[in-house]
């Protein structure tokens, strides 16, 4: 736990007491669990109770611990986490609604992938999708800068969309 912290961009040893706390519950938990399916109904409640206090009291920390920690997809490069999410329905989709591949109609589509998804009838790429994820994430409820938006565009390497794009070229 104290490794996942440091990656965070968070000082373990600054929380090294609630991260000692939490382990203890993580390891009492499992005993808990099999307490409360061994004893009889009577006592079952007081089993249940016992169990569930130490499940709140574990999320309880887990955000004190994790509190002002980086984002993990915001650290990863947007290229990398395109690759990591990309799926081939998703893909097949985009191809078919922004880049005009007409290998397969729309019922083959949907009868091989199903409905397209909203990420892909919105967004042209799967890095497309995460660069105005994050974006929109980091400026919510504003909207996004103009300038930010075409320096994703530059680094996604596409068009602006829309009529922006005409009157900015």
């Amino acid at each position: 736990m104290a490794q996942t912290v440091a990656d965070r961009g968070i000082d373990p040893v600054a929380r090294a007491s609630l991260i000692a706390q939490a382990v203890r519950i993580e390891a009492r938990i499992p005993f808990l669990r099999e307490a409360e399916n061994q004893v009889e109904n009577g006592q079952k409640m007081a089993a249940m109770r016992a169990h569930n206090t130490a499940m709140v009291e574990l999320r309880r920390l887990n955000v004190e611990i994790f509190r002002g920690a980086a984002r993990v997809d915001a650290v990863v490069p947007l290229a990398i986490a395109a690759a990591a999410n990309t799926n081939d329905a998703d893909e097949a989709w985009r191809r078919h609604i922004h880049w005009g591949d007409r290998t397969l109609t729309r019922d083959q589509l949907e009868a091989k992938f199903g409905r397209p998804s909203w990420a892909a009838m919105l967004y042209r790429t799967e890095a497309e999708a995460i660069g105005i994820n994050r974006l929109l994430d980091k400026h919510r409820p504003r909207c996004i800068p103009s300038p930010e938006l075409d320096e994703l565009y530059r680094e996604i390497g596409l068009p602006a969309p829309g009529p922006r794009a005409q009157g900015a070229a």
